[in-house]
């Protein structure tokens, strides 16, 4: 899943991470109004997620059972 997004852009866009989540831009919106989800920067009033926040965060959903 991660393979997609491995060699791109130092920075994302939130377009570009929902795809790669699978979810709306307003989900990402949402989350880092409560303080969740993926860490992300402002630059230049434009918010953008580091490639590798992304992947870390991917990785630390990883389940090996939906019991936990």
């Amino acid at each position: 899943m991660t393979n997609h997004i491995e060699s791109g852009p130092l920075f994302l866009t939130a377009a570009q991470v929902a795809e790669v989540m699978n979810c709306t831009t307003d989900t990402l919106a949402q989350q880092r109004h409560r303080g969740m989800g993926i860490p992300f920067v402002k630059l230049g009033g434009l918010i953008r997620y580091r490639r590798e926040a992304v992947i870390q965060f991917i990785e630390e959903q990883e389940r090996k059972s939906l019991r936990t």
